[in-house]
């Protein structure tokens, strides 16, 4: 078995690619979609209220959520808090919505419909707590 393992002819291996996640094309990308969230965010709530920015914030989780709850957290927005605190629930929820969808396609497997269901769960839970506060 040694003398096996010895002769064995060695097996070729090939180094991953890897990028810096910290980039700086990447800052920049974050920085700038932090300024954009943060004025969209502002005009939203200064002409539509906390409606428009459950709105807002259902649309925005179906991109990088990150900048927008960054900036919801760092503005001072005319809404109340716990307006902020639905509407980063509502992301976080239209987020997973998404998760949801990129499962279910990416896999193609019936056995990913409870995590799927699940995920898709936890929007419904975030617009309820949202109606309701």
């Amino acid at each position: 078995m040694l003398a096996w393992r010895v002769r064995r002819e060695p097996q070729t291996t090939h180094e991953a690619v890897s990028a810096n996640p910290l980039d700086l094309q990447i800052a920049f990308l974050f920085a700038g979609l932090f300024v954009a969230f943060a004025a969209i965010t502002d005009f939203v709530t200064n002409h539509y209220g906390a409606n428009g920015l459950h709105l807002l914030s259902f649309v925005v989780g179906f991109s990088d959520i990150d900048p927008f709850i960054l900036s919801l957290l760092d503005g001072k927005f005319q809404v109340s808090q716990s307006a902020i605190v639905s509407a980063v629930l509502i992301a976080s929820g239209s987020n997973n919505l998404l998760k949801a969808g990129y499962a279910m396609v990416l896999s193609r497997q019936k056995t990913m419909l409870p995590a799927a269901a699940w995920l898709a769960l936890t929007l419904v839970i975030s617009v309820i707590y949202a109606a309701y506060v």
